[in-house]
């Protein structure tokens, strides 16, 4: 079994994004994006569209 870890990348802004992410993009090719709707958890991150680069890089979601 191959074992992975996958970075989890969160933010509220697209800005905040796009810093966080390209602080960890060399280190691997599939990301966590965690989406929060501020209900279950006190951040959003439902108002931007989570513009990131496609290609060598995947995403997964989680829901929070």
């Amino acid at each position: 079994m191959i074992k992975v870890i996958v970075p989890s990348v969160i933010a509220e802004t697209q800005a905040e994004l796009e810093t966080v992410f390209s602080r960890v993009k060399d280190i691997a090719d599939l990301f966590q994006l965690d989406v929060m709707d501020s209900k279950f958890v006190p951040s959003s991150s439902l108002d931007f569209n989570f513009t990131l680069p496609r290609g060598k890089y995947r995403y997964e979601a989680q829901l929070m």
